[in-house]
């Protein structure tokens, strides 16, 4: 993926909507000379400040060298060690751990780049344990389930690397740590002979009182399928160079066809992007998401695609400050994309 770029270059024009100059496009030929002349021959626009890396207003000469950007990851808040707990035990065939789920307790997005589980199945010849780094972000309040590699469905995470128990052996023990930063923060354990009359067991409440380490206590037969999702996975840096912007436009009567705000955004990648997977912010980096300066995207761009974005993608006008940055997150605002 190339690095997307937005511009470096401190502007204030009134007056104006601004045309940002790509480096590789013959400058304002990628819009369409005559029809870029013709547009901005009528002032359409007061625009503000904004940080782009070239600029050329009308027909200007665009000046400024580009500059390199690096993506910039943002991460949620680190949450306390008790928002994670084993969520549910799943033996399914009664000689492995069939899957493991895990519950997020809190209303953020928590990251598992520092979590691990920790499996172990005794049988009365010897003990068999596999440990798992976990990644991604566990979706906040939600529970995340990973499945054995045996049973796995195909877009299923999994419990990579856990050994399933020979023919032959009898299973007497399950044991679940659940790990953080290398301490164990929930750990579930029960003799087999704890889990007659069901083969999925569930954490009995998402609170202290089911969290004494006393299986019987904890957790409770599962009657019917709980509701799951997969580990959230960031995507990786758009491919998306942001060619123009219109945020704040109060003239109708001269353009009464571009009489909204919408940005102008380019595929420079050779793959499709979906644009529900990022989101638009504006202002400062760094600086708190609120429905003045986030939007919402939807729609696919194909490699090569200039396409001009006028609403959120619940239809809503775009949220574009005046003044400040351009710049892409994930659609969750986990990681930003450096302007």
């Amino acid at each position: 993926m190339q690095t997307m770029r937005n511009y470096a270059r401190r502007i204030i024009a009134y007056g104006l909507a601004v045309t940002m100059m790509i480096p590789g496009i013959a400058g304002a030929s990628a819009l369409g000379v005559d029809s870029s002349t013709a547009y901005f021959a009528t002032p359409v626009a007061a625009i503000g400040d904004f940080l782009f890396e070239r600029t050329v207003a009308r027909n200007d000469v665009a000046s400024g060298e580009p500059t390199a950007a690096q993506p910039v990851v943002r991460l949620a808040a680190h949450t306390e060690h008790d928002a994670l707990m084993i969520g549910a035990l799943h033996t399914t065939d009664r000689r492995t751990v069939s899957a493991v789920e895990l519950h997020n307790t809190t209303r953020q997005f928590v990251p598992l780049s520092d979590v691990a589980l920790v499996v172990s199945v005794s049988t009365n010849h010897t003990d068999y344990m596999c440990r798992v780094n976990l990644q991604g972000y566990a979706p906040s309040q939600s529970s995340v389930r990973y499945y054995h590699p045996a049973v796995a469905p195909a877009d299923g995470a999994q419990l990579q690397g856990c050994p399933s128990v020979p023919d032959g052996e009898q299973v007497t023990r399950y044991d679940v740590a659940l790990e953080q930063s290398g301490a164990t923060i929930d750990k579930a354990s029960v003799a087999v002979d704890e889990l007659a009359g069901a083969l999925v067991w569930e954490r009995a409440r998402w609170t202290a009182a089911a969290r004494t380490g006393v299986f019987a206590k904890d957790f409770r037969a599962r009657a019917g399928e709980a509701e799951v999702t997969a580990p959230y996975e960031t995507p990786g840096e758009p491919s998306l160079q942001i060619l123009e912007v219109l945020p704040h436009p109060h003239s109708c009567d001269a353009a009464p066809g571009n009489c909204q705000k919408y940005v102008k955004v380019k595929n420079t990648g050779d793959q499709p992007i979906d644009l529900a997977a990022y989101r638009l912010r504006s202002g400062t980096p760094g600086s708190n998401s609120t429905v003045r300066n986030t939007s919402s995207l939807a729609g696919v761009i194909a490699p090569g695609q200039v396409l001009t974005i006028r609403a959120q993608a619940n239809g809503a006008e775009l949220a574009i400050l005046r003044s400040g940055t351009l710049w892409f997150e994930d659609q969750h605002g986990l990681v930003s994309f450096s302007p």
